[in-house]
């Protein structure tokens, strides 16, 4: 009769299970995903669609700007990609993170400009936080018309603060 040895058995369990878990691949982030991220004139709010394909990302970035590209990768739960905003002085925004519990949180920078004179006289470009939650099944219509008017209304007051106008002087 055969021993059975009982460090052979958890050896082939630990290596069994380092192979399924290399099989499994990336985390899935594919689809509609509400985000609130920090820019230089405060808080601001985007609906990101994403598309996957292996570990390669790609979709739109919808803002108070338009609409603009997004490419990027997922490895595990960290997640990657830059949005290239247009317009007269073009740029991109890098947005890195991670996907815990059904959200994504990390940071976000310039890739082009947008940074600001330190005290050396140093470029710095801070890192911005960010987070993302997925839309809401069938609600998401009623959801979006409401969040699309509120990035609306968000934009004219911080249009009107930077005009100099008050927030509360009647238009």
């Amino acid at each position: 009769m055969r021993k059975f040895s009982f460090p052979a058995y958890i050896l082939s369990v630990i290596l069994f299970s380092t192979v399924a878990f290399a099989e499994s691949g990336p985390a899935s982030v594919a689809g509609k995903w509400q985000v609130s991220w920090t820019g230089r004139i405060g808080t601001e709010n985007a609906v990101l669609l994403l598309r996957q394909s292996g570990t390669n990302l790609s979709g739109t970035f919808r803002d108070v700007h338009g609409v603009s590209q997004v490419t990027g990768k997922i490895e595990n739960a960290a997640v990657s990609f830059d949005v290239a905003f247009q317009g007269k002085k073009p740029f991109t925004i890098i947005f890195t993170g991670t996907l815990e519990n059904g959200s994504l949180k990390g940071s976000s920078k310039s890739k082009d400009a947008g940074g600001y004179l330190g005290h050396g006289g140093e470029i710095i470009q801070p890192d911005r936080p960010w987070t993302a939650k997925r839309g809401r099944g069938r609600r998401r219509s009623r959801t979006n018309a409401k969040f699309h008017k509120e990035l609306v209304s968000d934009f004219h007051l911080k249009i009107r603060c930077l005009s100099g106008i008050s927030p509360n002087e009647p238009t």
